[in-house]
């Protein structure tokens, strides 16, 4: 190409060039936008202004399959007959020189024929009108150009695999795991920033050997050594995120794009997006081709834009990528040359030549005769021995790779030895591996043997020994067998919390059936699905009841044992083989049908014993039935009462109601042993329960200030187990301190593994998903053969032995104390305006404040107006300040969560409700949260009109814009707590009304708060029903 020159332009003020090529003109002004406006380009932009080192303007730059044709010619445009698609994108107001003080640019961008563009440039400052100075502007526009074109492409493939969700999410956000707990993170300076974050780094080397394997990959598979050694990268990205799209931001050296000019020019390294997808079983050999694929082209768009001129530093990051993990490779090989002033601040490990942007770089030095490895990350994510590990798995990666034994990726293993040892055997299994002691009702009746006359049972001031109890079950299971009932059958027990229920219950275990209970808090509907379901020979009750249409005869408890005495039939024991299943509970599942979870003696047994080793519990031990029978804990509080000669008490519902009732009950009933949720825990005031030796708390995770205030003069465990592990697998015994309440390490007959997301080991702080193994682990689900394989499977990381693992699907980790943590669930997830959203991630951050007792966080609304609300439950009495409390709630939460996790509205509660299980009831916060929108939603008459239009004006004045409309979230359009006291002052003045901040919090957005001021302003003065301090008041009305 033959650029036309014209030598008067060098002495005018004024810049013409024509652009030919296919070019998307919207970007091509967003990047001439970005050249002139953004503050961070401005000194190296300077420079190249400066510069009167030039060429002519005649070139030909490409990324792609985009090429502009740049020739500087003379161009007339009001001869142009062609229709100006930007007839005056003029931008001369905004950008500054920054030697002057006053405005000194005119651009224009124009469309003057087909395919054909004219660009004029106009400096007002008489030392920059030169073609240098215009022909490296000209150039960081092209740049500019073709790197957003470039990332136009990226960005489409990071959002086909959910790495940014969205057009509007401008950057990758790739959650490394954390070495901290949150409760130790870095201190916060001021409760918003972090103190003196800083880049640590550490190096290893990898050794002679490894680089010879490198050599030999790449002469004899043709692998290039940098595709070998990112693939390692991204694999262990993959690995430490939990993603299998993990992406990169690499440096590549490009042979022949050494430009000379010192620190205001770029190095050979430019950079690129280096990516992978392991979601299916992507093998070794296609991953290497895949990249050497995307290397040689990304290299071949750069060379293509580097022969047009030179890039200053400060355009290497594109800001959609500012936050990516980073890569780069040098070696010997690389012409460098000599007296390059960058060179020696990119080698030897001086640093990547820029500062780190994202969490996590990775730097590989190729040499003669070794490989050298250095990482970098964030002091608030990483600390040394976390970035040693790092450099460890990514060294068992390499080798992998290199020795050619694993052929898929998900084969590759990454912890290495010693580390697996201690994941897979040493923390994973408590010793003895299997310790397996008397059934259930062997151990029961070895106690009615030994302490016939010992209370078994309290109910309602009745009292019912071990003796007795047997004898009673005894008739009853006759009663059963008189009946014809099998020895295999499944008996419902529908009856409430009685010494009646505890008969039908020993009865079943006598006859060898199994137990599957039917709880009459529950609906009809629920209980004639489960009947139909499991569809049980027999239903014992307490009552008079008729569940025939779901095919199940029905007999009353003390009916059977009549029906034994009568036709003198005789209880013969039966010794069953332990395989049989003991009993089914029912559980909720995703899909909204419940399963039956079934468990079998064997897995009772075993269980049993685990507790013995545990707690040592006496006779003298009084045990409270808390939990409702629908949940397998209260199997628990019943096994492990009656198999070492305690005595239960049975009480009714409304006299075991979280706060006064129930601590009433407990120092009435002289409870020792005690097993209960943190949410009910929370509830029960610490007043004469020094009799409480043991205490379990589970279901849930617990706060560390609640074990730290229960189990100072106690026994305290923290125990974790689903349904199908029988009733708990691991435990966490509370010793003097804890600043994050773990679940502790496997009990006797348990094992537990963290697993990634192709079932290989996590090492030690990299979240996976919980594995449970052991005796224990239950025999699937009843009628549903298809989740059960799905859930259950044979132990892959103990294959001599018969144990089989159960899937939690909850999200965990191990610390470096040998305990597991729990983060979540894997699949809690909820999608709000585009964006990916982890609710227990949400819940986390709000129940970490020392205020905050509990948190909960819903999704409400439909469609468009979906949004997230937080229902948070303060410590104590936090009554006075509590707004005050609030807003510094909401601005720790906007520290530590994007903007698009930040509830649009947070409610106070004095408490928060439960369900039976003793858990938080989301249900009911559901409902509550219905009534607070309707109120919110009523029609108001037309006097409101005037303060929602006075609201409006309001918020204009304090955000300083008017980009909202009257269904905004205040905070979601630049609002913050400093700014809600501006808003507060002026509603008071300008509208007459006093408010407070806790009523501007509540009804955050002008619609709303329109509303709330209308009722306020009424003459009868009457509140809308308002959930947003949850009182016992409230909730009664």
């Amino acid at each position: 190409m033959n650029p036309v020159r014209n030598e008067a332009m060098t002495k005018e003020s004024r810049f013409k060039v024509l652009l030919r090529g296919n070019i998307q003109v919207s970007i091509f002004q967003e990047s001439i936008e970005t050249i002139l406006f953004q503050e961070r380009c401005s000194t190296g932009r300077s420079h190249l202004l400066l510069s009167e080192a030039g060429q002519e303007v005649g070139a030909q730059a490409s990324r792609g399959n985009e090429t502009i044709s740049i020739t500087l010619e003379e161009i007339d445009p009001t001869q142009s007959t062609c229709k100006r698609i930007s007839s005056d994108f003029r931008v001369m107001e905004k950008f500054r020189i920054p030697f002057r003080k006053e405005p000194s640019w005119f651009v224009s961008f124009d469309q003057i024929g087909l395919n054909s563009y004219a660009l004029e440039m106009e400096f007002s400052e008489p030392k920059f009108a030169s073609l240098a100075c215009y022909r490296n502007m000209l150039f960081l526009f092209v740049s500019e150009y073709l790197r957003r074109v470039g990332a136009k492409k990226d960005l489409g493939w990071m959002r086909s695999r959910n790495i940014i969700d969205q057009p509007c999410q401008k950057k990758a956000r790739f959650k490394l795991p954390s070495c901290y707990s949150k409760s130790s993170l870095p201190k916060l300076n001021g409760g918003l920033k972090p103190s003196g974050e800083s880049i640590l780094t550490e190096c290893c080397f990898l050794g002679k050997k490894l680089r010879l394997r490198l050599l030999e990959a790449k002469h004899s598979v043709g692998v290039q050594e940098e595709t070998v050694v990112q693939a390692a990268a991204l694999i262990l990205l993959a690995r430490y995120a939990r993603t299998e799209t993990p992406a990169l931001k690499t440096w590549t050296f490009v042979p022949g794009s050494e430009i000379e000019g010192g620190e205001k020019f770029h190095p050979p390294y430019v950079p690129r997006l280096a990516a992978a997808d392991f979601s299916s079983d992507l093998r070794v050999e296609q991953l290497f081709r895949n990249l050497e694929t995307s290397r040689r082209e990304s290299l071949e768009e750069w060379k293509h834009l580097l022969q047009f001129g030179s890039i200053p530093t400060q355009f290497w990051h594109p800001e959609e990528f500012a936050s990516m993990p980073e890569f780069m490779l040098w070696s010997d090989d690389e012409f460098l040359p000599a007296g390059a002033s960058w060179v020696n601040q990119a080698k030897p490990f001086g640093g990547l030549p820029l500062p780190l942007q994202g969490d996590l770089s990775l730097e590989i030095g190729l040499t003669d005769c070794n490989l050298e490895v250095r990482v970098h990350g964030k002091s608030s994510l990483f600390d040394s021995s976390s970035l040693r590990r790092l450099l460890g798995h990514y060294d068992s990666l390499l080798c992998e790779l290199l020795s050619g034994k694993a052929t898929v990726v998900s084969e590759l293993r990454m912890l290495q030895p010693y580390e697996h040892d201690l994941v897979a055997r040493t923390w994973s299994r408590a010793l003895p591996r299997r310790l397996c002691g008397k059934s259930a009702l062997a151990r029961f009746e070895e106690i009615v043997r030994t302490m016939p006359e010992h209370i078994a049972a309290e109910s309602q001031g009745e009292k019912l020994s071990y003796g007795k109890l047997n004898e009673r079950a005894e008739n009853a299971a006759a009663g059963l067998k008189a009946l014809g009932v099998e020895s295999t059958a499944i008996i419902g027990l529908f009856a409430e919390k009685s010494l009646e229920f505890m008969v039908g219950f020993v009865a079943i275990f006598k006859m060898g059936g199994t137990y599957l209970p039917l709880s009459p808090e529950l609906p009809p509907k629920r209980l004639h699905w489960m009947i139909e379901d499991a569809e049980p020979q027999m239903i014992l009750t307490d009552r008079d009841l008729n569940l025939e249409k779901a095919g199940a005869p029905c007999w009353r408890i003390h009916g059977l044992e009549k029906l034994a005495a009568n036709s003198r039939q005789s209880y013969f024991p039966e010794y069953y083989s332990t395989s049989r299943i003991a009993y089914v509970i029912y559980t909720s599942g995703s899909t909204g049908r419940p399963k039956g979870v079934k468990i079998s003696h064997e897995n009772l047994a075993y269980h049993l014993e685990a507790q013995h080793q545990l707690f040592s519990l006496e006779p003298k031990d009084r045990i409270l039935q808390l939990a409702s029978i629908n949940f397998d804990m209260s199997m628990m509080e019943i096994c492990i009462s009656l198999c070492n000669g305690c005595c239960l008490i049975l009480e009714k519902r409304e006299n075991l109601i979280p706060g006064d009732d129930l601590a009433r009950v407990l120092r009435e009933k002289r409870i020792s042993f005690l097993l209960i949720t943190p949410s009910v825990l929370s509830e029960v005031p610490e007043t004469d329960l020094n009799h409480i030796r043991t205490l379990m708390i589970g279901g849930e995770a617990c706060p560390p200030k609640l074990i730290a205030k229960w189990g100072r003069s106690r026994l305290a465990f923290n125990a974790y187990g689903p349904t199908e592990a029988t009733m708990f697998a691991t435990a966490f015994k509370y010793q003097g301190s804890a600043e994050k309440v773990s679940i502790g390490r496997p009990v006797v007959n348990a094992s537990a593994y963290v697993v990634d997301l192709h079932g290989q080991l996590t090492p030690v702080d990299v979240p996976g998903e919980l594995w449970i193994g052991g005796a224990g682990v239950g025999q699937g689900y009843l009628n549903q053969p298809d989740l059960t394989c799905d859930r259950f499977a044979a132990n892959p990381f103990d294959p001599s032995s018969e144990e089989r693992i159960y899937k939690t699907g909850d999200l965990c980790r191990w610390n470096r104390s040998g305990n597991l943590e729990i983060l979540g669930r894997i699949d809690q997830q909820v999608k709000i305006r585009g964006f990916r959203i982890e609710i227990g991630e949400i819940e986390q951050v709000l129940s970490d404040d020392p205020d905050v007792l509990a948190a909960n966080v819903l999704v409400v609304g439909e469609g468009n107006r979906r949004r997230l609300k937080a229902f948070v439950q303060l410590v104590g009495d936090k009554k006075t300040g509590e707004s005050d409390v609030l807003c510094r709630i909401r601005e720790k939460a906007e520290t530590q969560l994007p903007k698009y996790m930040i509830p649009s509205e947070f409610i106070l509660l004095d408490e928060l409700p439960l369900a039976p299980s003793g858990k938080i009831d989301r249900k009911s916060l559901i409902s509550k949260s219905n009534v607070f929108e309707r109120e919110r939603n009523e029609v108001l008459p037309p006097e409101s009109i005037d303060a929602e239009g006075v609201l409006a004006e309001i918020w204009k004045q304090v955000l300083g814009h008017d980009n909202f409309t009257n269904h905004d979230n205040f905070f979601d359009v630049g609002g913050h707590s400093l700014l809600l006291q501006q808003v507060r002052d002026e509603v008071s003045q300008r509208l007459q009304v006093k408010i407070k901040l806790i009523d501007l919090l509540t009804y955050p957005s002008i619609e709303s708060l329109t509303q709330f001021l209308h009722v306020k302003r009424s003459p009868t003065g009457a509140q809308p029903l308002s959930f947003s301090l949850g009182s016992k008041e409230q909730e009664r009305v």
